[in-house]
């Protein structure tokens, strides 16, 4: 059964909505069709006090040649042949707009945010109302209405974490393609890194469907200036001189650096066994902070 508000699919027997709390019976008792109009009644014929007149005798040759009298018309009965009334029409639902710019307590919030729970907090856009939508596309789809306060958060969190794992690994065989191609002209290093954003993304895309699948759709599209204002905290320099985003960096360049040719004779000034202890402990450190933000998001 469809919930005539909000449009949920569920089980046929319920008596009131398990999405937005409407019951089906006080809805119809409000919304019934109007009965069907009765069939018209000839109105009876006014009676004279003084009796009607006295007609003049007819002889018997002009009774027979006179014409009979027509019957008096009768309105059909009104029964299964009459014209059902279709119902009244519910009103179109108008939806707020994207409030553009952000409130100032959006805007607050992204930059007490550090790195990945800022770039999941770019997905969520608030209207003039002060009712959440969801785009889990971005620019390449329309958003979905988060008619349930706690679902915000639980959905964020989860784009947190997918972040925490997501954005070193992609940075780590983005590097892999390129030092592939550039020094052997191969396109091995591009095949990994196309095979892994295929997984992740399908993960992501299936994990996401479970949560819109039961969300109403918004008509809003995703306003670019809002989210260009919440894009702008993320290159706050107290976002990029946190813990994981500086370890990193090193544990990228250190690997770049010792991997390529072109760049190698560097190494000539430094002892390679120490160079590469601190490229290791880098990475040790950075799977460490990534793992304490992961888990303190659950």
């Amino acid at each position: 059964m469809k919930c005539p508000s909000c449009h949920f699919e569920q089980a046929a027997d319920r008596t009131d909505c398990e999405c937005c709390g409407l019951i089906f019976a006080k809805w119809f008792e409000r919304h019934a069709p109007p009965p069907p109009p009765s069939a018209r009644e000839i109105p009876p014929e006014p009676e004279e006090s003084a009796g009607p007149p006295a007609e003049p005798p007819v002889s018997a040759s002009e009774s027979a040649t006179a014409t009979p009298a027509a019957e008096p018309a009768t309105a059909p009965p009104a029964g299964p042949s009459a014209e059902p009334v279709p119902p009244p029409e519910l009103p179109i639902e108008v939806e707020a707009g994207i409030s553009d710019p952000p409130p100032p307590e959006v805007l607050e919030e992204a930059a007490q945010r550090r790195l990945y729970g800022q770039i999941a907090a770019l997905d969520f856009q608030v209207t003039t109302e002060g009712h959440w939508v969801y785009f889990p596309w971005g620019f390449f789809g329309r958003g979905y209405k988060l008619d349930r306060p706690w679902l915000k958060d639980e959905i964020q969190d989860f784009l947190t974490r997918f972040c925490c794992v997501h954005s070193p690994l992609a940075a780590f065989f983005s590097l892999l393609a390129v030092l592939n191609w550039v020094q052997d002209k191969d396109y091995e290093g591009a095949s990994i890194l196309a095979f892994y954003l295929l997984v992740a993304y399908l993960f992501l895309w299936i994990r996401t469907r479970q949560w819109t699948s039961q969300m109403p759709r918004s008509q809003n599209r995703m306003n670019s200036h809002y989210y260009s204002l919440l894009y702008a905290k993320v290159f706050r320099w107290k976002t990029l001189l946190a813990p994981e985003v500086l370890l990193l960096l090193s544990t990228l360049g250190g690997a770049g650096l010792g991997w390529t040719d072109r760049w190698r004779w560097l190494l000539d000034f430094f002892n390679p066994y120490l160079f590469w202890g601190l490229v290791a402990l880098s990475g040790i450190l950075l799977a460490v902070f990534s793992s304490r933000y992961y888990f303190q998001r659950k």
